[in-house]
């Protein structure tokens, strides 16, 4: 699991096979992994305005605060998920 930390998003991408192939993807995939690209870099985005580390830009409200937790928890899982699933088709 500590290598998927060293790798870039598109690296990852690769790696786990989550790349948009429109030739072996139905459309509904597609449109979930295109989600959760555009939901990650909202969640950068959200991070580098609003966050303790840097000032904040953006008055978080708390419905905000709770979407972008349990969007990152829902990511995560998939992406845990993924990676166990690819591990165990390698074998």
């Amino acid at each position: 699991m500590k290598e998927i930390l060293k790798i870039n998003g598109h690296k990852l991408k690769k790696i786990m096979k989550l790349e948009i192939n429109k030739e072996t993807l139905p459309e509904y995939v597609i449109q979930i992994l295109s989600g959760i690209d555009t939901a990650t870099k909202g969640l950068a985005g959200l991070s580098n305005n609003a966050a303790d580390r840097h000032a904040n830009k953006f008055n978080t409200k708390k419905h905000h605060a709770r979407l972008a937790v349990n969007l990152a928890m829902t990511i995560t899982d998939f992406l845990i998920d993924s990676w166990n699933y690819q591990t165990q088709v390698k074998k």
